[in-house]
């Protein structure tokens, strides 16, 4: 599915892209891809998106990344 069709399920504080823990994300999905994949259910049976459970940061770094869809 297309990361666009993702809606997070909580806010992402300011400043995370900036820290350690976010640019190592960013450096694992590089270098070997997403390994643990994302949680996320669709909130009603009609809806067009779905709400991300887990996996805030992947898709921030997914997206950093330039990636459409998770790898």
């Amino acid at each position: 599915m297309p990361l666009e069709e993702l809606l997070p399920s909580k806010k992402v504080p300011n400043g995370v892209i900036t820290t350690r823990t976010f640019r190592q994300i960013v450096s694992s999905i590089r270098e070997i891809g997403l390994i643990e994949p994302l949680s996320v259910i669709k909130p009603a049976e009609n809806a067009t998106s779905f709400l991300l459970l887990d996996g805030n940061l992947r898709v921030l770094a997914l997206k950093e990344l330039g990636l459409r869809r998770p790898v």
